[in-house]
């Protein structure tokens, strides 16, 4: 009978650390944060198609050619970003539309620069 309870109170004892560990993993999952809106592939000015990925990076095929995207403070309820090209070499700086299917802005030299979501 005793080994009965003992084996009875090692169920529950690990039911319970089973129960314990799912709602951290529960708790865990729900802090996420989700991705920026931003990530995601782009079809750029000049037959670009610019991949934003979600550790501030982007690569630009069929270049290759690679940056750094971020979210700029902006005045109004747009998001704002400013994509780094070539280690600093060329900036845009754009805003993402309400439906965030689109991007634009200009880039240092005051061209306009459009990318739609892909």
């Amino acid at each position: 009978m005793t080994s009965l309870l003992k084996s009875l109170r090692l169920g529950f004892l690990i039911q319970l650390v089973a129960a314990v560990f799912l709602l951290q993993v529960a708790g865990h999952a729900q802090t996420e944060k989700p991705a920026d809106p931003v990530v995601g592939k782009w079809y750029w000015i000049e037959e670009q198609v610019v991949e934003c990925l979600p550790d501030g990076t982007f690569t630009v095929f069929p270049t290759q050619r690679k940056g750094k995207w971020r979210v700029v403070e902006s005045k109004n309820e747009l998001l704002k970003y400013e994509f780094t090209w070539d280690e600093g070499k060329f900036v845009d700086v754009l805003l993402m539309s309400r439906d965030k299917k689109s991007l634009s802005g200009k880039n240092k030299d005051k061209k306009k620069i459009t990318a739609t979501r892909v």
